[in-house]
């Protein structure tokens, strides 16, 4: 993972609601970071691990 995606997907996340079509651009560096799921109602979920392995499930 480069340095700079990972700067400019934080800025994303912090500054708005992502998008599927940023999801979906991000896709591989979200994975790295955690594990997505597709909801039934077609919305992405996401799990992310955070250092002390507690799981933290939420919404774009």
């Amino acid at each position: 993972m480069r340095g700079t995606e990972g700067v400019r997907f934080a800025s994303l996340m912090q500054t708005c609601k992502l998008e599927h079509v940023v999801i979906r651009e991000y896709i591989t560096l979200v994975n790295i970071m955690g594990i997505i799921e597709r909801s039934e109602d077609h919305q992405f979920n996401y799990v992310l691990l955070n250092p002390y392995d507690n799981v933290f499930r939420g919404q774009p």
